[in-house]
């Protein structure tokens, strides 16, 4: 297969409808209330394999199984109510790729997770509640990959998380109430055969139950 531009190969498997975006640019005189609730009880499985060879440019392959998530972004005042729960018998990600003779950059990741959320504000105030509970027997990634002949960068991840909440605000009054529980076995898992190749070689991976990263900051206004 040859590609003169950039390649991007991705599966996502996302259960019951679970993703959920808000934006919000001042709409409101009241600024914006955000009420989410998601609840996911199926299985979650993104199963990825690509050959690639002989290739002008970059090349990335992903691999992505989820159970619920949620990304909101406003300008205004907001209060964000966030409730997950997923009690999913199987959430993984698999990926078997292998990549020869490219002259760009080659990236091969695969991840899975039970409950995602990301808010960020940018209001004179703000409040958030955040509830995670993550019941799935295993969220689990493989990436099984073989690389070589590179001439940039290789990375290669494999990520495994229970739950992750993200937070950013300027918001001189902003209070954050996270709760997050995580019961499930996590596997993240990278097989790689990497050689010939001319930038970095990267290769990652990790098993979470919860991730959390709150971050306020202050325009000096």
């Amino acid at each position: 297969m040859t590609r003169t531009a950039q390649t991007l190969i991705a599966s996502t498997a996302l259960a019951i409808l679970p993703l959920s975006q808000a934006c919000a640019d001042g709409s409101t005189d009241d600024g914006s209330n955000i009420v989410n609730n998601q609840v996911t009880f199926s299985d979650s499985i993104s199963h990825v394999t690509v050959d690639i060879g002989n290739m002008w440019g970059d090349y990335s392959a992903s691999s992505v199984a989820g159970g619920n998530s949620l990304d909101v972004t406003t300008m205004q005042d907001t209060s964000v109510t966030n409730t997950q729960y997923t009690q999913a018998g199987a959430i993984a990600a698999d990926l078997d790729a292998n990549a020869r003779q490219v002259s760009g950059d080659v990236d091969l990741s695969a991840q899975a997770f039970c409950n995602s959320a990301s808010i960020s504000t940018d209001p004179t105030s703000t409040q958030v509640y955040s509830a995670q509970e993550c019941h799935a027997s295993d969220p689990s990634t493989l990436v099984n990959a073989t690389v070589q002949d590179v001439g940039g960068n290789v990375n290669i991840a494999a990520s495994s998380i229970g739950n992750s909440f993200e937070e950013d605000t300027n918001a001189p009054q902003a209070p954050v109430q996270n709760y997050q529980l995580n019961d499930s076995n996590l596997a993240a898992t990278v097989n790689s055969s990497v050689w010939n190749v001319k930038g970095s070689v990267s290769v990652q991976g990790a098993a979470i139950g919860n991730s959390a990263q709150i971050i306020h900051y202050n325009t000096g206004s």
